[in-house]
């Protein structure tokens, strides 16, 4: 009996140990998430981590990439979304956590008189972002041609191979820091929300009552202390001052 006490007892030690791994795909969103795996929403999974029985294996891909690793269920968890402003079609399959994080939407572009027609401009997004972008700001969807990564948006937008950039403010900031500009403008458009899915059905329920819960009890002012800082920031001027301003 005493053997058999010891049996049930690993046997439940081991079942309770194993961690539930919830496959993740995440746009790249500096600094919120980098294109190295890192970041203030990979480092709020990682509390999670700490204090529940998840553990998150995280790929780096595009947005579009992303909504379709999530309705093909080869995905549990994505992000980050535009919360409450996707397509019909996108939640069908897809349910937004509660969390949500507020970002500036703004246009980068080298001339300011194109910032006053941006509904004409030829317009960058990174891709699975179009329909979003063109359905929230009222612009043509012709207008607008996606490409893989940010920094390929802002050397386009060097060479004038693009009339403008629409995306979230300090994710496009963060990546002229790396890849260098000329001159460039800014200027907010709107402002919205940016959270996370999963997908619309039972299990994908489980997973968001509990996400919600475990973000709750996490210390979510410190992991974001910093990007709760550029919210602050000009809603418009040149970038060079706004660079500056993220660096301090």
């Amino acid at each position: 009996m005493k053997f058999l006490a010891i049996v049930i007892l690993c046997i439940s030690t081991s079942v309770f140990a194993e961690k539930s791994r919830v496959t993740t795909a995440l746009e790249a969103f500096p600094p919120l998430v980098t294109s190295h795996g890192e970041g203030m929403v990979v480092n709020l999974l990682k509390e999670i981590e700490s204090i529940s029985n998840y553990t998150f294996d995280i790929s780096i891909t595009t947005y579009a990439r992303a909504k379709r690793e999530l309705q093909g269920d080869r995905a549990q968890l994505i992000g980050l979304t535009p919360k409450g402003n996707e397509t019909d079609e996108f939640y069908q399959f897809a349910d937004e956590l509660a969390w949500e994080l507020p970002v500036s939407v703004d246009i980068f572009v080298n001339d300011l008189s194109k910032a006053a027609n941006y509904k004409e401009i030829y317009i960058g997004v990174p891709t699975g972002n179009a329909d979003f972008f063109s359905e929230l700001l009222d612009i043509p969807r012709k207008n607008f041609v996606e490409v893989t990564h940010l920094n390929q948006l802002t050397q386009m937008l060097n060479l004038n191979r693009i009339d403008g950039i629409i995306f979230e403010r300090i994710a496009v900031v963060e990546t002229f820091k790396t890849t260098g500009y000329k001159q460039v403008y800014y200027q907010q458009l709107t402002t919205t929300a940016a959270s996370m899915a999963v997908s619309n059905s039972p299990v994908g329920k489980i997973l968001k009552n509990d996400l919600d819960y475990y973000i709750n009890k996490v210390q979510k002012d410190a992991i974001f202390a910093n990007y709760n800082n550029y919210l602050n920031l000009p809603t418009s001027g040149d970038i060079s001052a706004l660079v500056e301003l993220t660096r301090q």
